[in-house]
């Protein structure tokens, strides 16, 4: 009768693989602290819906990962693994590093500006943003809801495939398109191109060169036209953020930093005029991408301006992140390269919205052109076990 239970339970998709969890995610039996030092709730009798999920889908929850001050900006203890002088991206620090330091093979992260890809990218993991309100955000901190978006860590995409299955039961249905026909788009202007570093260019024009090697059309594209979103972008998030933790800034001002008391501040006196005419210039902007997506595979563009800042007082800057937040497309990071100093360099894939499984494949086939693909952790992990 064991015997049996034990095979059943091994058909899971996530069976005995331990995951880290964002210290903004409930979790039963564990305490949270939103990444601010000494505050942390009674011990959690509810659970993130995330994370329930996973433990459906056979995922052990290891622990609690940090995170930046309740998901913004003020940096946490995390350093990264891949050089510990430099930051780990934010405000998802401790997932991605968890993950890049091998202490768990998933983790669970949040993106309200960048805060998926640019650690992923930091600390050169893959990192995966789901369509806005395809996972749900049940039993996580509420930031900014039109951005807030659940997310997830792995070393590859395909354990990143079987994690969101686990998450919202997709059975990796796609678009009814050529199979054979790829068409990717380049993204290579906009505030983003401006504030990349040399490196970060040239890994974009390798990886768009990698693609035609292949015999694969890769177009530039011009999305000039989605520049404005980066001020609906602060607009939208400074005015939620600011009545989403309004009791904490009555409260505790005190033991708020100032860079997060400062933006609580600006979303106070915005207008809610000004908050409902930058919702609709939002809506309008995303049914805009679906039109210029929808003969695309993806766009590839950065991830991030450079490797990873040497500093720790800073996560980076979230110029190449926060368009597609806004517009609630999904993202995906992969890993391509390492500047001299061993750092990681990589792209964004973008996709169009509700067609995640559609990302997932285009980056994995996108993987086999660009580097050497990892196999799949949690595969590797049941073969292995007897």
């Amino acid at each position: 009768m064991r015997s049996a239970l034990d095979n059943q339970s091994r058909r899971r998709p996530l069976w005995g693989v331990p995951i880290g969890v964002k210290d903004i995610f409930e979790v039963a039996g564990m305490t949270t602290s939103f990444g601010v030092p000494g505050l942390s709730q009674n011990v959690a009798r509810d659970q993130a819906a995330v994370a329930t999920l996973f433990e459906v889908a056979g995922g052990v929850m290891m622990g609690k990962t940090a995170c930046t001050e309740f998901a913004y900006a003020t940096p946490g203890p995390t350093r990264n693994p891949r050089n510990i002088a430099h930051t780990p991206g934010g405000s998802s620090s401790g997932s991605a590093a968890a993950v890049a330091a091998e202490m768990v093979p998933l983790s669970v992260g949040s993106q309200t500006a960048g805060s998926i890809i640019r650690p992923a990218a930091y600390c050169g993991v893959t990192g995966f943003k789901p369509t806005h309100g395809l996972v749900s955000t049940a039993g996580m901190l509420t930031f900014a809801p039109s951005l807030d978006t659940v997310g997830f860590f792995a070393l590859s995409v395909s354990d990143i495939r079987i994690a969101l299955s686990a998450a919202v039961n997709l059975s990796g249905a796609t678009r009814q398109t050529d199979k054979h026909r790829r068409r990717f788009g380049l993204h290579l202007g906009g505030q983003q191109w401006t504030a990349a570093s040399v490196a970060a260019r040239q890994t974009l024009d390798n990886v768009a060169a990698r693609i035609r090697d292949a015999g694969v059309e890769a177009v530039e594209i011009d999305l000039g036209a989605f520049e404005h979103c980066h001020e609906l972008h602060a607009t939208i998030m400074a005015y939620e953020a600011s009545r989403a933790l309004s009791w904490r800034r009555e409260n505790m001002s005190e033991r708020l930093s100032p860079q997060l008391m400062k933006l609580l501040d600006e979303g106070q006196e915005l207008g809610g005029e000004r908050y409902l005419a930058a919702l609709r210039h939002a809506d309008e902007a995303r049914q805009r991408i679906d039109r210029m997506l929808g003969d695309l595979d993806c766009v590839i563009t950065l991830s991030a301006p450079g490797v990873a800042p040497p500093t720790l007082s800073s996560t980076g800057d979230p110029v190449c992140n926060r368009i597609w937040t806004l517009l609630g497309t999904p993202c995906v990071h992969i890993p391509v390269a390492s500047d001299t100093a061993g750092l990681p360099l990589g792209v964004q894939l973008v996709g169009a919205r509700w067609h995640d499984i559609d990302l997932l494949n285009a980056a994995l086939w996108l993987s086999t052109v660009v580097t050497e693909p990892r196999p799949s952790w949690f595969d590797t992990l049941l073969t292995a076990t007897p």
